[in-house]
């Protein structure tokens, strides 16, 4: 199932501001050691993926004209790295 987040950024020019929408389409999986009969695994991180930007101003805007295609390779990575270095927090609702 995939989830999907919006989050705030910057630009590589550090001054325009974007709003991105990321799915989550894994969250990945920690290390397993294994054990006799369990080969175990390596840790495996978060798959992401910006489906979506605007820039600040205009995304509240029912017509914002969606800007990924102008994101540098770069500039992708460096959204999807933050995101999952800084992941939201888990919404548990009202059952704790």
């Amino acid at each position: 199932m995939t989830e999907t987040f919006f989050r705030t950024a910057l630009l590589d020019d550090r001054e325009t501001e974007i709003e991105v929408e990321i799915a989550v389409h894994s969250w990945g999986c920690s290390a397993h050691m294994g054990s006799m009969s369990y080969a175990g695994h390596p840790a495996e991180g978060p798959e992401v993926e910006i489906v979506k930007a605007w820039l600040l101003e205009e995304a509240n805007l029912p017509n914002a004209p969606d800007i990924l295609s102008s994101l540098t390779d770069a500039e992708r990575e460096r959204i999807e790295t933050e995101f999952c270095e800084n992941p939201p927090e888990p919404d548990y609702g009202d059952d704790y």
